[in-house]
């Protein structure tokens, strides 16, 4: 929904510079979609010790934030006439993120949309965050629905892999991070932008009876 990956990757790789460290941008990628504890095992695995991988991510989080403070938070285009629809339409909506919960509220907050969602579940609300199907399935249930019921909008591989793990279609809408084959697999639909997805949100409407229950 929020248009922040590429403010991360700017953050991640000049904090790795700035302390000697290289990040590769396809080994950016990788950490898109995880919340702490899944970045440090993935960047254990690209050979850094815990030190460095204190040290640059603690660098890079201040830099996000700074940036954000200074730039704004964008959203991406679609986001609003997908809420209208789904409004319109008595879809209740969920947000599932590896964020932390308060930060997440503070940047949806910040473009505008916090009211317009009925339960937000962060990475700090469940054991297990993204690629595990916990964000999503907790989702679901503060929507009072099975996963199966719901529908996520996903961007990224860990998010594409969590809603299908939990039982969820989804509907990819690829940003900066290249989805593999494997991944792409698991997405019901593929489709370019937000607006391109409200004809698949109507069609499931329409498919289901009208009982669709959409986390986002």
């Amino acid at each position: 929904m929020l248009d922040t990956e590429r403010v991360g990757m700017r953050a991640w790789r000049g904090a790795a510079a700035a302390l000697g460290t290289d990040l590769a941008e396809h080994e950016y990628y990788g950490l898109i979609g995880l919340d702490r504890a899944a970045c440090k095992t993935y960047l254990q695995r690209l050979g850094w010790d815990d030190r460095t991988i204190e040290q640059v991510g603690r660098r890079a989080w201040a830099d996000y934030l700074g940036m954000l403070e200074r730039d704004g938070v964008r959203c991406k285009n679609g986001l609003f006439e997908v809420l209208d629809f789904l409004e319109t339409h008595g879809v209740p909506r969920a947000v599932a993120t590896s964020t932390k919960t308060a930060v997440a509220e503070q940047k949806l907050q910040s473009v505008g949309v916090l009211d317009r969602f009925d339960a937000i579940v962060g990475g700090d609300q469940v054991t297990a965050s993204k690629p595990a199907p916990d964000i999503y399935q907790r989702a679901a249930e503060r929507l009072g629905f099975s996963p199966g019921e719901c529908v996520a909008l996903e961007d990224s591989r860990a998010g594409v892999r969590s809603a299908a793990a939990a039982g969820m279609a989804v509907i990819l809408v690829p940003d900066i991070c290249p989805i593999d084959h494997e991944t792409r697999a698991l997405a019901a639909y593929v489709v370019p932008t937000l607006s391109e997805a409200i004809a698949v949100i109507a069609r499931l409407i329409g498919e289901r009876g009208g009982s669709l229950r959409l986390p986002s």
